[in-house]
């Protein structure tokens, strides 16, 4: 039933959010173009309460890990099994990543479509590079070092905080080849470029989550 709640909500978030124009006032104004609440789209607004979501949801499963942390005996320590150079490596290529995805924006505020494009698809590109590396060590941890999410408590809270992670990224890639697409196709110009402006809060979130788990899964 939730999952079912879930899509109906992200079908008429795509829609516009047209259903919404019965509550019309004077902190919601619908139109048939789009529909704001207190002076901002109401995509925006969603995107924000969603990122606020995502906050407490991570901070969860990184508080958890880190009170099993404090509780186990023998906790490996920082290099003994995980490659640190290679995922430090990782790390700068998801932050430039969010660079790019800062000049895709400048690009499309300024009506450049050529820059607009260019750096949507370098950053989707350094997401998927920055997922063919974690799926590199993923293997080289299962297979060569016998780390597995079954074998410590280890094992199980490394997995659960890049796998999830790791997910967020799957699911922004999709969504700016998504993005990228319609910028190839005009979708976006000067004065209406919104899908470009709701993806960078989402991309920006999960280059500083990442930054937070890197510094507490492979460095302390």
């Amino acid at each position: 039933m939730g999952a079912l709640v879930f899509a109906y909500g992200v079908v008429g978030f795509l829609r516009g959010s047209k259903g919404l124009q019965g509550f019309e006032g004077w902190m919601l104004k619908a139109s048939p173009e789009e529909t704001v609440l207190a002076g901002t789209s109401l995509r925006k607004v969603g995107m924000w309460m969603f990122l606020f979501s995502e906050v407490m949801f991570f901070t969860g499963i990184i508080g958890g890990s880190l009170s099993l942390r404090a509780h186990t005996a023998g906790w490996p320590e920082p290099g003994q099994i995980l490659n640190v150079p290679l995922t430090a490596l990782n790390t700068f290529i998801l932050i430039c990543s969010s660079m790019t995805m800062v000049e895709a924006l400048r690009g499309a505020q300024m009506g450049d479509a050529r820059r607009m494009r260019a750096f949507l698809l370098l950053t989707m590109l350094l997401g998927i590079v920055f997922l063919g590396i974690q799926a590199r060590e993923y293997i080289l941890l299962f297979f060569q070092r016998g780390l597995r999410p079954t074998t410590s408590l280890y094992g199980g809270t490394f997995y659960l905080q890049t796998g999830f992670h790791g997910g967020h990224v799957t699911a922004g890639v999709v969504a700016l080849a998504c993005v990228t697409r319609k910028a190839s196709r005009g979708g976006y110009t000067r004065d209406s470029h919104e899908g470009i402006e709701l993806m960078g809060p989402y991309w920006h979130f999960i280059d500083v989550v990442w930054i937070f788990l890197f510094t507490i899964v492979y460095l302390i």
